[in-house]
């Protein structure tokens, strides 16, 4: 039989349960509402969806005109299917090669192999970015042409800027970090 103090231990901590778990279910519907208020408040500006960023970004720096816009949406449509395609297919290969590289006896051809598709899929992902330029351009005035110019170059500044240093002179904790070996 349960003392009379452990009964009322037993339900004191079932009403501190009971109030913890109202809490959070409060908390819960609160967030919830505070979100849809947001997504409703949200809704009334300009909706776009993600594949429509890049025309909706050209579009405000090269003071594009409605033709321009349809032109440029439909480059952009074509090439976003056309690299999350190459993409997936790189994720795979990716996950292949590392799989073949960390098997117990991994096979050095099929690591090649997999490696030059790889490097295969980076060379279609360069001519797909550079056919979607040209055609942009050809959608331009030479003002927006010019505009356009600067808007790449500061892309591909900013892709090698993003690239990791050249091997020996990284920071961090990676092999080229380590102090050399003594006796060499």
């Amino acid at each position: 039989m349960i003392s009379e103090k452990r009964y009322h231990i037993l339900i004191w901590i079932a009403v501190i349960l009971f109030a913890m778990n109202l809490a959070t279910i409060g908390s819960l519907f609160y967030h919830t509402r505070k979100q849809q208020n947001i997504s409703a408040s949200s809704g009334n500006r300009e909706a776009v969806a993600p594949d429509e960023q890049g025309t909706r970004f050209f579009r405000d720096q090269l003071d594009l005109d409605p033709d321009q816009v349809l032109c440029f949406r439909e480059a952009n449509r074509g090439y976003n299917r056309n690299t999350h395609q190459v993409a997936r297919e790189l994720d795979m290969l990716r996950i292949h090669l590392i799989d073949e590289m960390t098997k117990e006896h991994p096979d050095t051809m099929r690591i090649d192999s997999l490696s030059g598709e790889i490097g295969n899929c980076h060379t279609a992902l360069k001519r797909l970015t550079a056919a979607y330029y040209l055609e942009m351009r050809n959608y331009c005035t030479p003002e927006q042409k010019n505009k356009l110019d600067e808007i790449f170059l500061k892309m591909v500044q900013q892709d090698e800027s993003d690239q990791p240093p050249v091997r020996g002179r990284r920071l961090g904790r990676g092999w080229d970090s380590l102090p050399p070996r003594r006796g060499k």
